[in-house]
């Protein structure tokens, strides 16, 4: 989550878009090129990795899960999918052998 936290709220480019923008990917995956916070949406990785795609030692049959959404200044559990509201739910889930054992909830918004 402080990963995530410590990148923008929206991609510094002309043509931002929810989500990876082109050039951002990587084969094999990895975070490396993520900077911003909606690049992480849909996000997994089992075993855990390193930013740089480099897998974490000891964690075979762990799972990290990341949810990207917009939801409402007015109502933080509801996401919206029309419009950027400049608030974004980040959700993080920790699967040890498809069980989940804990998660994490932050808010984001594109205010200083």
């Amino acid at each position: 989550m402080s990963e995530i936290l410590s990148q923008q709220y929206i991609d510094p480019g002309p043509n931002a878009t929810f989500g990876p923008e082109p050039g951002e990917t990587t084969s094999p995956p990895s975070r490396v090129n993520f900077n911003d916070a909606d690049d992480y949406n849909n996000w997994s990785e089992s075993p855990p990795q390193n930013k740089d795609g480099t897998v974490i030692p000891n964690f075979t049959g762990w799972t990290r899960n990341v949810s990207v959404c917009w939801v409402s200044p007015g109502d933080l559990t509801t996401p919206v999918a029309t419009a950027d509201t400049n608030v974004k739910r980040i959700t993080v889930t920790v699967q040890h052998n498809h069980v989940p054992v804990a998660s994490s909830v932050a808010i984001k918004t594109n205010h200083p």
